[in-house]
């Protein structure tokens, strides 16, 4: 019986000294087609959201070769509907890479911006690039929760 009270105590005390993660690091998850730019600040349930990361290879151009070490995450998206025009993606996007900007620089000493660093985006085969036409394909036909949308800066 004491061995039993000794194990459980050791395990308890194993158990106390691991770190808890908890839900203090909010990611920001726009709503589906709310046009208001607000975001909640509840984690991603991963079944109907979409991962954006920013690639942080600062060669200034959109590249298929992806290496994951050099992206970070940034927070997840709803996935549009149908209905949802690029412009409106492009929108729900550049507000997630700004609410993150201010989250981890908001005294700017970064020099971030979405209007001045970001090129464009990339989401599977498809690249959104900053300022030129939008593709064939609506966003809600080329997002699914195993997409991920990765950002490019210059």
């Amino acid at each position: 019986m004491s061995r039993l009270l000794a194990g459980r105590g050791s395990r308890a005390s194993s158990q106390a000294s691991i770190p808890m993660l908890g839900d203090e690091d909010p990611v920001y998850e726009a709503p589906p087609s709310s046009s208001s730019g607000s975001y909640s600040s509840k984690r991603s349930s991963g079944c109907n959201s979409v991962k954006v990361t920013v690639n942080v290879d600062l060669r200034g151009v959109i590249s298929n070769a992806i290496c994951p070490d050099n992206e970070i995450i940034i927070g997840f998206l709803a996935i549009p509907g149908k209905d949802v025009a690029w412009e409106e993606l492009d929108q729900q996007i550049f507000s997630l890479f700004e609410a993150y900007i201010a989250r981890i620089d908001p005294d700017h000493h970064l020099g971030l911006h979405c209007s001045e660093s970001v090129i464009g985006y990339q989401m599977g085969e498809v690249v959104r690039e900053k300022g030129a036409s939008p593709p064939d394909h609506v966003p809600g036909d080329v997002l699914a929760p195993t997409t991920t949308v990765r950002m490019f800066l210059r």
